[in-house]
C-alpha cells in the first residue's frame, strides 16, 4: 500500500492562512482520485484546517506538538522534515510498504496508487521533470531537474528509508534516504 506523507504550514507563520488551506484541499483532492484504492494519506500539521477532507477515511490528520519554527528558512526546513517524519512513521505504522512525499500544494496523479501497485518490489520512483502552474493562469511551465536533484514528488519502499537522530533536527530523530 502507498502511503502519501504531506505538511502543512502552521496556522501561525501563514501569511495567508486560507490560502495554505485551499491549497491543501486542491492537494488532497488529487490524492484522492486515485484509480488503484490502495493508498492513504498523512497530513502533519500543528493546526487541523476545518474541510470536509479531515473525516475522509482515507486521510489521517496528525497533529504534532513541537515548537513553531522561526521565520527563517532554516529553521521552516527543519519544521517540514520533522513534520514529513512523523508522517512517515504513522504511514508505516498503518502499513503503507511505499511512501510518496509530496508538498502541501502539489497535486498529483492519479494513477499513482496503480503505479505502486503494479510494480511491487521496486526501490521506488522520482520524477526528473516538475510542471508549474499559476492559479487563474492558462499555461503550464515544465522544468526538468538537474540529474543530482529531485522535485517533492519521490516515492520510496519503506524498507529502505532509514531513521536517525540529527542533531541539525532539533535533535529529533528523521528519515532519510538509505544512499544503496
Amino acid at each position: 500500500m502507498l502511503g502519501i506523507v504531506t505538511c502543512l504550514r502552521a496556522r501561525a507563520l501563514a501569511q495567508n492562512w486560507d490560502l495554505h488551506v485551499w491549497l491543501l484541499q486542491r492537494t488532497l483532492k488529487s490524492m484522492l482520485a486515485q484509480t488503484n484504492n490502495e493508498f492513504r494519506v498523512f497530513v502533519s500539521c500543528h493546526d487541523i484546517p476545518d474541510l470536509p477532507e479531515t473525516a475522509h477515511p482515507k486521510v489521517h490528520f496528525l497533529p504534532l506538538d513541537i515548537p513553531l519554527p522561526q521565520r527563517n528558512l532554516d529553521d521552516m526546513c527543519v519544521d517540514k522534515v520533522l513534520k514529513l517524519t512523523a508522517g512517515t512513521d504513522l504511514a508505516i505504522a498503518e502499513g503503507c510498504d511505499y511512501v510518496m512525499f509530496a508538498d502541501g500544494d502539489d497535486l498529483i496523479s492519479r494513477h499513482v496508487s496503480e503505479l505502486v501497485a503494479t510494480n511491487r518490489g521496486k526501490s521506488g520512483w522520482y520524477a526528473t521533470v516538475e510542471y508549474f502552474h499559476r492559479y487563474g493562469g492558462n499555461w503550464l511551465r515544465k522544468y526538468t531537474l538537474p540529474v543530482w536533484q529531485s522535485g517533492p514528488s519521490i516515492i520510496v519502499r519503506s524498507d529502505l528509508l532509514r531513521f536517525e537522530l540529527d542533531s541539525r533536527y532539533r535533535g529529533e530523530r528523521v528519515n532519510t534516504l538509505a544512499a544503496w
